[in-house]
């Protein structure tokens, strides 16, 4: 829409005698745009137009014979439409037909005494302005560029681009004013990380131990675990994921592996042994057939762990039941947040490089190298025993047993602290979320000489040219995205599985040993067998060693529930059987072999 002062100007203009063209010129001078002047003059010809819309003149006709013939002077009309032809009455007399001639009166001169006051005001100031502020923003990008260029190859005395890479620049202003500082990202994921109730965590760990000199493997560990946890309810956490292991050791044909599944509520834990795969002549236990557990939910709990430390002869959990379990479970969550709240406050990280950011599992993150410094290190650990020490304390007022538990934390202090001059600095890098600053990945990878560590505890006379290379990958996320944890479907305790397998194994390993016994000892001692037995049963005489080994024998098969066992000797042959609690046999002969008959003889052949 044209504006009125600008059609009152242009019309002012024209009555003065100024032509449109020299109005428009004027007109633009002043910074008003072509669109505007134009749309001023269209509004300004438009009501002109309309009102030009009138009867053309028509000529007059003159008689020559009355009137002296005179040429009329007619005044010019414009007008925006084309002339049309109008037809002309027939006269009787002789006439002259004169068509009236349009003058062009001379265009006026520009007038200088035309008030140029009356010009409307212009937009000269807006357009000044955006010219001042292009100005002003080339001389800051260049001037900052300038600088960042300069600070990477003269030390300024600040440079805010000191650290920062080409890709960051080229993303101004988010990286170079909107990031903040890698120190206050860190704490904020410490802070924040300590807070987190449930989670999804994935980890790799390699251990690689390798002869430097060599350049032979000396062992690798291969330990992955796909596992979630949900502490909400201290009192009854829960947890479940598998792992899968793969053991390689020097000079074995195939590596250890296998694929465990776990489940844990509350104070409750469920195992399932998916896959396994043993070189021959190895075992988790000695003979134990793991087949026959393989595919199957077990479920341990106090109970369970009270028989197989009596089935195995060690005490695992002397003197613990379920309740004293639940308080130390407590007492564990108040050690573990006040380990948390040691860490923010001892900012072990130093951040060493910012790399470029990268969405891992879909979130967008900050991406740091940082140090752990082994000085650092070293005094977080002393903190920490400082807290268990007072925590193991807290109920103890004598004060011997003060002063053990102090020389125990110096000790392992001193032993922890030489360990951690043997390693040295850590390099970790980390993955931060820049929305909610939690941890989404993690990553070390460190050489440990393991020569150095052992020289540190031995003295310089142990050598060792070994290196351990450790790998170690986590990825965290569903932070505080609650889980459901049930108990498996037909899950049997593990004591009724394993302990008729051990107690199994036990009896055939006792029945192997009197055949060692019989071989080695009393044939080997009298060049025969007739002494092994004595009324029917072994002979222990308790003045023998191997008498005593015969003894302890006996004992540990009647603690398995067999029969003391049977035996009958000769000069060259001799068979031993014990009665099982299913009423079975067993028995071993001088082939060493064992069997399933029951013997009546020496000379009973047992198969």
């Amino acid at each position: 829409m044209a504006e009125q002062q600008l059609v009152d100007y242009i019309k002012k203009a024209r009555d003065a005698g100024q032509t449109d063209s020299q109005t428009r010129d004027l007109l633009y001078k002043n910074g008003w745009t072509e669109v505007e002047v134009s749309d001023a003059l269209v509004s300004l010809n438009q009501p002109q137009a309309q009102s030009q819309q009138k009867p053309q003149p028509q000529p007059q006709a003159v008689d020559l014979s009355k009137t002296e013939v005179k040429p009329q002077e007619v005044q010019p009309q414009v007008t925006t439409q084309p002339k049309q032809a109008q037809p002309q009455p027939q006269l009787e007399a002789v006439k002259i037909e004169i068509q009236p001639q349009i003058v062009r009166q001379p265009e006026p001169q520009y007038q200088p005494q035309f008030p140029q006051s009356n010009m409307p005001r212009t937009k000269v100031r807006s357009h000044t302005f955006l010219k001042f502020l292009m100005v002003l923003i080339i001389v800051v990008v260049l001037g900052g560029a300038g600088y960042f260029v300069a600070g990477q190859y003269i030390n300024l005395p600040w440079n805010p681009f000191q650290n920062l890479s080409w890709s960051q620049i080229l993303t101004f202003p988010g990286n170079l004013f909107g990031a903040p500082s890698p120190e206050k990202v860190i704490n904020n994921m410490m802070v924040n990380m300590k807070d987190v109730k449930s989670s999804h965590t994935i980890m790799q760990l390699e251990i690689d131990a390798t002869n430097s000199d060599a350049k032979t493997s000396q062992g690798k560990l291969i330990l992955n675990t796909n596992s979630e946890t949900d502490i909400t309810d201290a009192n009854n956490p829960k947890s479940d994921g598998n792992f899968t292991v793969n053991l390689t050791t020097p000079g074995s044909a195939s590596p250890v592996t296998a694929t465990v599944s776990i489940a844990a509520i509350g104070n409750v834990f469920y195992l399932k042994i998916n896959e396994i795969t043993i070189p021959a002549g190895s075992s988790f236990y000695p003979g134990l057939d793991i087949s026959k557990i393989q595919g199957k939910w077990l479920k341990i709990d106090q109970d369970s762990i009270k028989a197989l430390s009596q089935a195995t002869g060690e005490q695992v959990t002397t003197g613990i039941d379920i309740s004293q379990l639940s308080q130390i479970q407590i007492n564990s969550s108040e050690l573990t947040k006040k380990f948390q709240d040691l860490l923010v406050t001892e900012n072990i990280f130093s951040v060493t490089k910012q790399i470029n950011d990268e969405t891992i599992g879909g979130q967008d993150t900050y991406h740091y190298l940082t140090t752990i410094d082994k000085d650092k290190l070293k005094d977080l650990v002393g903190k920490i025993m400082e807290i268990e020490l007072q925590q193991s304390s807290g109920s103890q007022t004598e004060g011997s047993a003060n002063n053990s538990n102090l020389l125990t934390k110096n000790m392992v202090q001193a032993v922890a602290n030489t360990f951690i001059d043997s390693i040295g600095n850590i390099n970790m890098e980390m993955w931060i979320g820049k929305k909610d600053n939690m941890l989404y990945q993690a990553k070390i990878d460190k050489t440990i000489d393991l020569g150095k560590i052992l020289q540190s505890y031995y003295g310089s006379a142990l050598s060792s040219n070994v290196q351990v290379e450790v790998k170690l990958n986590l990825t965290n996320s569903n932070f505080n995205k609650p889980i459901t944890v049930q108990a498996p479907a037909a899950a049997q305790k593990i004591e009724d599985v394993i302990l008729p397998l051990i107690k199994m194994q036990t009896i055939n390993n006792d029945m192997k040993q009197i055949g060692f016994e019989a071989q080695t000892l009393y044939f080997t001692n009298n060049n025969n067998y007739s002494s092994l037995c004595r009324n029917g049963f072994l002979n222990g005489p308790k003045k023998r060693s191997y008498g005593l080994e015969l003894i302890r024998i006996v004992s540990d098969l009647t603690k398995q529930g067999a029969k003391n066992p049977a035996c009958f000797a000769g000069i060259q042959n001799y068979c031993v059987s014990t009665q099982l609690t299913d009423g079975n046999y067993l028995c071993i002969d001088k082939n060493q072999k064992l069997g399933t008959t029951k013997c009546t003889s020496a000379q009973t052949v047992c198969k």
